[in-house]
């Protein structure tokens, strides 16, 4: 997963008042929930951001890891579908050397997407009333909630507890929904009748033929990838391997087996290091010169895995279709070649051999 924390923002809205959760998409704008920022006027294109935080009509807004509060303003709503976009003055910091911008994706079909998001819910709140980050992992489920045009998201990381008087996720609103690099939705709510493992997002692909909201955050509604989609690659005519996402959601709830949060193909323990791995892999993928095929050996628990799942998600930022190759994974259109680059893993690579040789290929 790649949300990249120096975007996600705390937000605090004196008209509410309360704390809430936004991502900053590029230099000057942030998108969250518009219920967050209930009670503030829209401001005009041509109108400054004043550089005072205690000017009415004001959002305060910080980065993650920041102590210092910059105003913002909302530039942007629709209350229909609770979204909004926030801009900033010129008093806020540049953006991390390198920060990747996020790319914008749809979930599509019906199987689950892996996704995460970080926010500030008042779970995290101390007893200093200071709100530390939140990062949850979980998985759409595209087929619920169509009516309604939302998405409900399973929560797979430790669920809060019940809270007296509201919901324990309150300032989770307004997060960014990432599957891989791709920026999905922004979270909602949480609904009635389920408990604090599900909460709610919008999509937000849908919102991008609205050519202002689109202009403020430099999107284009034909520049949206789609994801959770699976092809499968024909082998022989009996025998083909799905392209399976470098992670997955974990089908049993992570509480009854802990050590499971160890294991490569859900991605909970974050990545460190093996940069230039990374980089030689990605360089690889991108020259369009190198051979078609490439191995990595090493011991058995040494990172292969991983250092394949990252590269997938690093690839799939420039537009590739990445994953792992499954035979067992039902489902799927199979195909003898795929239209797109495509990066695709196969993991323990001997005993898929054996396996296809011993069904004659």
């Amino acid at each position: 997963m790649s949300v990249d924390t120096a975007r996600v923002l705390e937000l605090y809205v004196p008209t509410v008042p309360g704390v809430g959760s936004g991502y900053r998409v590029g230099m000057a704008v942030a998108l969250t929930a518009a219920h967050v920022v209930a009670g503030l006027p829209d401001w005009g294109p041509g109108e400054p951001v004043p550089e005072d935080v205690d000017v009415p009509g004001v959002c305060r807004a910080r980065p993650l890891g920041q102590a210092g509060w910059v105003p913002a303003v909302v530039a942007w709503r629709d209350e229909d579908n609770d979204l909004a976009v926030l801009r900033f003055g010129p008093t806020v910091s540049a953006l991390t050397a390198g920060s990747p911008t996020p790319r914008w994706g749809r979930a599509d079909g019906v199987e689950p997407v892996a996704v995460t998001a970080v926010g500030f819910p008042w779970v995290q709140e101390r007893l200093d009333r200071v709100r530390d980050s939140e990062q949850l992992f979980g998985f759409v489920a595209p087929a619920t909630t169509v009516k309604a045009g939302l998405w409900a998201v399973t929560v797979l990381t430790a669920a809060p507890a019940e809270r007296a008087g509201g919901s324990p996720w309150a300032g989770m609103s307004g997060a960014a929904l990432f599957a891989g690099p791709f920026l999905l939705g922004v979270l909602i709510i949480d609904p009635a009748r389920f408990g604090a493992d599900r909460v709610v997002a919008v999509p937000v692909a849908p919102l991008l033929g609205d050519a202002e909201m689109a202009g403020l955050l430099g999107a284009r509604a034909d520049a949206v990838v789609g994801v959770g989609r699976r092809f499968r690659l024909a082998v022989t005519s009996e025998t083909s391997v799905a392209v399976t996402p470098p992670y997955r959601a974990p089908t049993e709830r992570l509480g009854r087996e802990p050590a499971r949060l160890l294991l490569p193909e859900y991605g909970i323990v974050p990545f460190v290091g093996r940069g230039s791995d990374l980089e030689m892999l990605e360089g690889w993928c991108l020259s369009g010169a190198a051979s078609a095929l490439r191995v990595v050996v090493g011991a058995g628990g040494s990172g292969k895995t991983r250092l394949a799942a990252e590269a997938c998600v690093r690839i799939a930022g420039h537009g590739w279709q990445a994953g792992f190759a499954d035979p067992k994974a039902p489902g799927g259109e199979a195909l003898l070649e795929f239209d797109q680059p495509t990066l695709l893993v196969v993991d323990d690579a001997d005993r898929v051999c054996q396996k296809f040789c011993a069904e004659g290929w």
